[in-house]
């Protein structure tokens, strides 16, 4: 491998890491509360009859508004509508409050 092979390299390896970092950082530190009034599930349709889905919750928040949550098949799974859920800032899923 030449030096300039090994710089990109090295750039790449530095990027993917930063990247891993930053989506830990910012799911550790999103927060949320409230009812889950809705509870829907997509389907997404690619190409090559590739299929993928997305999970998310509509929440009632203590403040009377609306709040639409993405969420992982597990945690969309775990929880009900009616569920009041909260996650708080440090955790990386939300706890079932009432």
């Amino acid at each position: 491998m030449s030096t300039s092979e090994i710089l990109w390299l090295a750039i790449a390896i530095i990027a993917g890491i930063i990247f891993v970092y930053l989506i830990v950082y910012f799911l550790k530190n999103r927060t949320y509360e409230g009812e889950i009034i809705e509870k829907n599930e997509e389907e997404n349709r690619g190409t090559d009859d590739y299929t993928t889905f997305s999970y998310y919750f509509v929440l009632k928040t203590p403040e009377g508004s609306k709040k639409k949550i993405h969420v992982d098949q597990k945690i969309y799974k775990k929880f009900n509508k009616g569920d009041y859920i909260k996650k708080e800032k440090g955790k990386f899923y939300p706890e079932k409050i009432k």
